[in-house]
């Protein structure tokens, strides 16, 4: 019997989501029949008042006036597409019964994230020429959804999802058809016809789509190249991955990177673009110091080349917002005042795309790497970079081992009527002299983080080694000319060292490699 269909499908919205960790939505009654697809994440969803546990490839079809809760555990995120359409065919689309309130785990979910992606993004200028794009992408997204449970409830365990299945674990792999054919006990024709009836793709079209779709994700969350981005995903030759994902996507990889590349403002009295462009992201706008850090840009001199382009805000005056705007930032990362760095009180004008994200300092340099990681959703990235440097330190400490294993040791900056003091942890500095390259910290520095001593007190501690960071000449020259210096120790033993810090930054990782590798070069070249 021929089916008929009362109307057509009415394209309304796509737009990508994120629920954070514990968020709950509550209680909503569905306006228009809708797709909840979920991308990443686990969570718990209830619809008229029945639990359901969703992760990655969940589909979830509702019909309006539904009701539905859904929300994030304590432990992810959950990120999703929500498909919005209308006039759906009053039939019953060959016992879907009309998508109304199923879920689904689809296996497809390659080219599922495929096609929402592209409805999701802006096809053309012309508002009715996307409209008709959108609506011949979302009728070729129910039909892929379509056959997915058609073939689920044909056979759930059958041979062409087995076959699947297999693809998506060993994507990276070289994969042979006559393998795969093997796999399910056809020939390669047989199977190649069984596999286009059920997925409406070749298995070789599904394999390359898989692949860009595992591509597109290391695009956007990882600095890798593009050449290790096609190995990664199977594909040997940059150059024919290059092709491939340009038909697929109609641009270039390296265009697609930016295209999804964050655009992040840095309001801060902290180089926090250290931390972003260990990431892989280049912040718009981002603090410099132009007094203080001795370059023409104000950022240091190891990070100069990387920030071309990038607006600079001065960071030795209160910080504007408004600044920062002008370049269209998807983020503004604003740490809340301290040390006086605040921003000014003028009147604002925020994009309502534009999202401020306060944040309080922290003690640890990766509670900054690891929290900045969380916001651009590239935590795994965070750690291995974490990883690196620790393994840099480690390096480093065998190095210095000669010099550090012997007498107890101070770090001072000196100041115009006094100094100061580190504790032993409390600061970057403290923690990577004391704990990552191994110096001995003299026992009575027991607090935590700086306190300001006079030149009496310091002849009251009287330290067997001193390092002097962050100082002025002129304080230094005014400091060694004072008769109670002279009665120190470390300065009757000539156990001083002063070497050129003011580029030091100890709160990023490429601020800590730059100053581990000028503490291997001082006390290698000076002193071992």
């Amino acid at each position: 019997m021929k089916t008929t269909y009362d109307t057509a499908l009415s394209f309304v919205s796509c737009k990508k989501h994120t629920f954070k960790i514990g968020f709950q939505l509550k209680k909503l009654t569905m306006q228009t029949k809708g797709l909840f697809y979920i991308t990443s994440g686990s969570g718990i969803v209830s619809i008229n008042g029945v639990k359901h546990h969703i992760k990655p490839g969940t589909s979830i079809f509702l019909d309006s006036s539904v009701a539905i809760e859904v929300g994030a555990t304590i432990m992810n995120e959950v990120h999703f597409y929500y498909l919005q359409y209308t006039n759906l065919p009053a039939s019953n689309l060959d016992n879907m019964n009309s998508f109304k309130m199923i879920i689904l785990q689809i296996m497809s979910q390659a080219r599922v994230l495929s096609l929402l992606e592209k409805i999701s993004d802006k096809v053309s200028i012309d508002p009715y020429i996307s409209w008709l794009r959108k609506q011949a992408l979302l009728y070729e997204l129910l039909y892929v959804i379509s056959k997915n449970k058609a073939l689920e409830e044909k056979n759930e365990n059958g041979p062409i999802k087995l076959t699947i299945d297999y693809m998506n674990k060993h994507y990276e792999e070289q994969l042979i058809i006559g393998d795969l054919a093997r796999l399910t006990f056809m020939t390669q024709s047989s199977f190649c016809r069984a596999f286009k009836r059920e997925t409406g793709l070749t298995p070789s079209g599904y394999l390359r789509e898989l692949r860009i779709e595992q591509a597109k994700n290391m695009l956007k969350t990882s600095i890798y190249s593009i050449k290790d981005v096609a190995r990664t995903v199977g594909i040997a030759d940059e150059l024919y991955f290059s092709r491939l994902f340009k038909n697929s996507e109609g641009i270039s990889p390296t265009i697609y990177r930016k295209k999804y590349e964050p655009r992040i403002a840095i309001f801060s009295n902290l180089f926090l673009q250290d931390h972003l462009l260990a990431l892989g992201i280049k912040p718009v706008a981002a603090p410099c110091f132009p007094t203080e850090c001795p370059t023409e840009t104000g950022f240091p001199i190891y990070l100069e080349s990387q920030l071309q382009g990038t607006k600079r805000l001065n960071a030795e005056i209160p910080l504007d917002l408004n600044d920062g705007l002008t370049m269209e930032p998807h983020y503004i990362l604003k740490q809340n005042d301290r040390n006086n760095c605040s921003t000014t009180n003028n009147e604002v004008h925020i994009h309502e795309n534009t999202k401020v994200i306060h944040f309080d300092g922290f003690l640890n340099w990766k509670d900054y790497q690891r929290y900045i990681a969380k916001v651009v959703g590239r935590e795994e990235l965070a750690e291995n970079v974490i990883n690196d440097i620790e393994k840099v330190e480690q390096i480093a400490k065998d190095k210095l081992r000669k010099i550090t294993v012997s007498g107890k040791w101070a770090i001072i900056r000196v100041l115009k009527d006094s100094m100061i003091v580190h504790g032993v942890t409390g600061h970057p500095i403290s923690d990577l002299f004391y704990e990552g390259l191994g110096f001995q910290c003299d026992e009575r520095l027991t607090y935590s983080s700086c306190r300001n001593y006079s030149l009496v007190e310091m002849v009251e501690l009287n330290p067997e080694r001193i390092i002097i960071l962050w100082s002025a000449q002129e304080s230094v020259d005014n400091l060694v000319e004072n008769p109670l210096w002279l009665e120190l120790q470390a300065v009757k033993k000539n156990q001083i060292y002063i070497p050129t810090s003011f580029a030091w930054d100890p709160w990023g990782p490429s601020g800590r490699r730059n100053i581990i590798n000028d503490c291997v070069k001082y006390f290698h070249t000076h002193y071992l």
